[in-house]
């Protein structure tokens, strides 16, 4: 999950961190997704009443249709189209099975889905609780008139609770190393933390010079140039506050010029404004079957605008080739 889009809630916490990631640890072992116990507030609850509704009228008009799913928002446009799955939600996330799109909802900071008409086409636009455009769907199906009510809703905001990140003292600082290097799978990075009350940004540079390192803008280019060239199995990870979209590969067409980097494979395009990347990063993270590489972008307010990994299942080392190819970049040291 891409923190930096979705907010971490503030937790009471013991003050054995390391005990608590070790109980964590066993918990998440084997399992993909586990919904957070703040499921049970009343407020979600009433949140998720009104999406379960319109969820089941979602599906019933879009499953299996055709739809394009858009997102821009200044850092980098999206674009996915094909064959829409269909959507079931888990607690704060909403989930696409099936179809030919592949991303997540963060469907908890939704506020607003307002249905509109066009000549040939209808959309769907969501907006989040900034009231930014988190994403637009749009579908022929959604300009015909069937036996369904609107799939305009309104939702009730939820009451959450501000992080409030405090500068971590050594002692902090050597238990989120530990509890880095102790990582068994790489979701649990992010309950990491949510453990310590820190952006993604903001444990980056406490880890700097040991799990991870600044790179170039070029650097990130040049590498997702090599993943065109040499088929690498590569994952581009982008989106905002309401969705996240997730481009595998095959990567197909990629197009630069000074200002933009355009990139296209099976059903989707995204073009990444080059100008916004303000700094890139190479992040590892510890897993039960080694240490994985990905490269991270963020902008001027250091939000994530793209993340890079290597698309890989569970059991599965990273790739001799994916590391090679870090290596000619001078990402990471030759093998």
């Amino acid at each position: 999950m891409l923190t930096n889009f979705y907010p971490i809630s503030v937790k009471h916490l013991p003050v054995n961190r390391v005990g608590l990631l070790t109980q964590l640890v066993k918990v998440c072992k084997g399992i993909n997704f586990k919904p957070s116990k703040q499921h049970t507030k009343p407020t979600t609850i009433t949140h998720h009443s009104h999406l379960g509704q319109w969820t089941e009228i979602f599906n019933q008009q879009l499953t299996g249709q055709r739809v394009s799913i858009i997102t821009d928002n200044g850092d980098i446009k999206i674009y996915q189209s094909g064959e829409l799955g269909q959507l079931r939600l888990y607690g704060e996330m909403g989930l696409l099975h099936g179809g030919d799109l592949d991303m997540y909802f963060y469907t908890e900071n939704w506020r607003n889905i307002n249905h509109h008409q066009e000549k040939t086409t209808g959309s769907l636009i969501c907006h989040d609780d900034s009231q930014h455009k988190a994403w637009q769907l749009r579908s022929s199906q959604l300009n015909k008139v069937l036996p369904y009510p609107s799939l305009s809703v309104s939702l009730p905001a939820q009451q959450q609770v501000a992080a409030q990140q405090a500068k971590p003292t050594s002692v902090e600082i050597n238990e989120l190393r530990q509890m880095w290097a102790s990582l068994t799978q790489v979701h649990q990075f992010y309950d990491m933390l949510s453990v310590f009350k820190l952006g993604l940004l903001d444990a980056i540079k406490l880890m700097q010079g040991q799990w991870t390192h600044p790179i170039s803008n070029c650097q990130l280019t040049r590498f997702i140039q090599q993943c065109l060239e040499h088929n690498l199995n590569s994952k581009i990870l982008a989106g905002n506050r309401g969705i996240l979209h997730v481009l595998k590969t095959p990567i197909l067409y990629i197009n630069q010029d000074s200002s933009t980097l355009a990139v296209s494979g099976h059903h989707y395009s995204c073009e990444i404004n080059l100008h916004a990347i303000k700094q890139v990063w190479l992040v590892k993270r510890a897993t039960k079957q080694g240490v994985v590489h990905s490269l991270e972008a963020f902008d001027s307010h250091d939000r994530l605008i793209v993340q890079i990994q290597e698309q890989r299942d569970g059991n599965r080392a990273e790739s001799d080739l994916w590391t090679r190819c870090l290596g000619r970049q001078g990402i990471i040291p030759m093998r």
